[in-house]
C-alpha cells in the first residue's frame, strides 16, 4: 500500500502549492487504478482539513490528535 507524507513550508502556504500537489495525486492515483485515498491529519492543522474538505475529503475516523479522512476518487 502506498504511503506518503505531504508538506508546504511556511512562506508557500496560501499560495495554491497544496492543491496543486493534490490534484496531481488524484490524477496519478486515479491513472495507477485506485478508487480511493486517505489521509490523517491533525485537527488543529485547520489550513489543511479545510484544504482537504474543498477538495472532497470527509472525516471518516479519529484516534488520538489524528483525524483519518477518506477521498473517493471514483464518484470524483
Amino acid at each position: 500500500t502506498p504511503e506518503l507524507g505531504i508538506a508546504v513550508i511556511n512562506k508557500g502556504r496560501g499560495k495554491g502549492i497544496g492543491n496543486l500537489l493534490m490534484e496531481k495525486l488524484f490524477e496519478t492515483a486515479s491513472r495507477d487504478g485506485y478508487t480511493s485515498l486517505s489521509l490523517s491529519v491533525d485537527p488543529k492543522n485547520t489550513q489543511a482539513v479545510q484544504l482537504y474538505k474543498k477538495l472532497g475529503f470527509e472525516q471518516c475516523d479519529s484516534s488520538g490528535t489524528s483525524w483519518t479522512m477518506i477521498y473517493n476518487i471514483s464518484s470524483s
